[in-house]
């Protein structure tokens, strides 16, 4: 049970990490990189079953997340679609909002264990600009 837990903890955190690299909060890119690609459906469906046997969530929470995804990375691809990178601020915010919505759906006990799930799985601050200054 408890190898089980960890797997699931394992996959969490994975999709969490993607979550980020998504939204843009990752470390800064090496220059000729572009963003990471939005996922596709299929993509996103995979993190929802993951976040959902993290949090159990029911199938009625499982479907109205999926939604709120599949919402969330069509914004963020609308927003890097622009031709310019979208600014940090900008990316931070719809995260914040996405965050929200997801946490409007749970129960208390499943907010906490997101809330872990994300304070756990946030890139550290400042990472970027040390590696960028490390190249200098």
């Amino acid at each position: 049970m408890k190898t089980l837990k960890r797997i699931n903890l394992s996959i969490a955190l994975l999709v969490a990490a993607m979550f980020f690299v998504f939204s843009g909060l990752s470390a800064q890119q090496r220059k000729g990189q572009g963003p990471p690609p939005i996922p596709n459906e299929t993509q996103i469906n995979k993190m929802v079953e993951d976040l959902a046997a993290e949090l159990s969530l029911s199938e009625t929470q499982k479907t109205e997340i999926f939604s709120l995804y599949k919402d969330h990375f069509t914004e963020a691809k609308t927003l890097m679609n622009t031709g310019q990178r979208p600014s940090k601020e900008k990316m931070e915010n719809l995260r914040t909002i996405f965050e929200n919505k997801v946490k409007s759906l749970l129960n208390d006990e499943q907010q906490d264990l997101f809330d872990e799930y994300i304070k756990n799985n946030k890139p550290q601050q400042g990472q970027g600009r040390r590696r960028q200054q490390n190249r200098r």
